[in-house]
């Protein structure tokens, strides 16, 4: 989905019943989640979908036909499968992490971190059900994106809907009408952004109706117009966010990549604060904290955030380096020796460092020597 659809995603509406998996249930799938992803094998996750159940529930109050509904599901099933995708993304290098089991919403959710190859870092959430005695996905959200998959089939199935019967929107609530009635402003005011007119943007905005310029859909757009116009405009759109949307995970990674871009810190660690929140705390978050605070020169609080990190994951190779990395900015040989002998202890495989211009003074140093040959004795 580009992103012009994906800001014009509509809510979800109030799904039908389905039993609820027990806390055993929902923990075994979990982990059998992470441990078949981890090996590359999407099959588990793939099947886990009830696309029959994701369909009939977005199209509550629709009246579209049993047919539609048909329809709609054969289209799911043959389409790429999300467990799929995921490994593609993976790469060979790429991590996968089961972060926790929790209840949102009175619902029953599995939160994972992937991080690919590229780098990048991410968080799939999984809702769960039960239905026929099975444990099955009813909804995705992919933190980053804000994209949830009940989201985009309800948008599509309501889009269909309108076409039979305009007077819906009559009947639709409040956050979902306004979307509906709004779309062509909406559709405007992004391709203001993408002919980079800001102040147009900005006026758009507030043309709005209240209750819509303060979604998460629509402060986000204007988060990206608002850093181009002043300062005082996107210090009001992070006030809003904070405001309405401090649990929010999507909120959370624009902000804190809104940070990197515009080397504002103190964004960045406001969007790490809400995806804490959303995770319920992770150790790559930490290490995200420990690089922001390297990056603005404050060595302490980088510290602090890259041992709570490892206090967490041991084995997180991302810390380990932040903080041998730390350790030889400041030109504190005997914290790097320290740090490589941690993170050797942890299963991170140390590289030749006499290859990295980043360690050239290190490798000259006493301390490496002797580090080098206590390394070697013990092979």
């Amino acid at each position: 989905m580009n992103r012009c659809a994906l800001v014009l995603v509509l809510a979800l509406a109030a799904p039908a019943l389905a039993d609820q998996p027990t806390a055993d249930e929902v923990s075994t799938w979990a982990k059998k989640v992470d441990e078949t992803i981890r090996a590359h094998d999407a099959s588990f996750l793939d099947q886990s979908f009830d696309f029959a159940l994701i369909v009939s529930r977005a199209f509550t109050g629709l009246g579209l036909k049993d047919s539609v509904k048909e329809d709609f599901v054969t289209g799911l099933k043959k389409g790429k499968g999300y467990g799929t995708a995921i490994v593609a993304g993976l790469g060979k290098k790429g991590s996968w992490k089961l972060v926790r089991v929790t209840k949102k919403e009175e619902k029953d959710v599995a939160i994972f971190r992937i991080v690919p190859e590229n780098g990048a870092f991410a968080y799939h959430e999984f809702v769960l059900d039960k239905n026929d005695g099975k444990i099955c996905v009813t909804d995705t959200f992919a933190f980053g994106s804000g994209i949830k998959l009940a989201s985009q089939v309800r948008a599509d199935a309501l889009a269909l809907a309108l076409k039979e019967d305009p007077t819906i929107l009559d009947r639709l609530d409040q956050h979902e009408a306004e979307r509906t009635k709004h779309w062509k402003e909406l559709q405007g005011i992004w391709q203001m952004q993408v002919d980079k007119k800001w102040l147009d943007a900005i006026e758009a905005y507030k043309k709005l109706p209240q209750t819509l310029q303060e979604t998460r859909m629509v402060l986000l757009m204007k988060l990206t117009a608002a850093r181009h116009v002043s300062e005082d405009e996107k210090a009001a759109v992070i006030e809003a966010l904070e405001k309405k949307h401090s649990d929010d995970p999507t909120a959370g990674f624009r902000l804190l990549e809104a940070g990197y871009e515009d080397r504002d810190w103190k964004m960045a660690e406001k969007g790490l604060d809400i995806l804490d929140k959303a995770t319920g705390g992770d150790a790559y978050l930490d290490f995200k904290r420990c690089e922001v605070h390297f990056t603005a020169n404050e060595y302490d609080a980088a510290r602090a955030a890259g041992n709570k990190a490892l206090d967490k994951e041991p084995d997180l190779a991302a810390a380990h380096w932040a903080l041998i990395g730390l350790a030889n900015k400041q030109k504190d040989w005997e914290g790097v020796v320290n740090g490589l002998d941690r993170a050797e202890k942890n299963g991170i495989k140390i590289p030749d460092l006499t290859r990295s211009p980043n360690y050239g003074e290190f490798v000259k140093s006493d301390d490496y020597r002797e580090w080098k040959k206590a390394h070697e004795e013990k092979k």
